[in-house]
């Protein structure tokens, strides 16, 4: 199971997830996880980086490398 799981839940309609971080109601295409990714990425930067080190197996700075944070990032 995708690491992104760990921030959104199936909505009780079945085709729609929820945010964790920020409760917000989202489509869910199936077994695809881009667009929850997607929405981490941008709106959630901290929370996609912590997530996108556990997938990748990687730890430490260089799992940012990537990616720039901004300081007001909402959480």
């Amino acid at each position: 199971m995708s690491e992104v799981w760990q921030v959104f839940t199936k909505h009780e309609n079945g085709i729609k997830v929820i945010c964790k971080e920020c409760s917000g109601l989202y489509v869910n295409s199936g077994s695809n996880t881009t667009n929850l990714w997607n929405h981490l990425k941008f709106k959630h930067k901290k929370k996609y980086i912590e997530l996108d080190r556990l997938r990748r197996g990687v730890s430490g700075p260089e799992a940012a490398d990537h990616l720039e944070v901004a300081d007001n990032d909402a959480e």
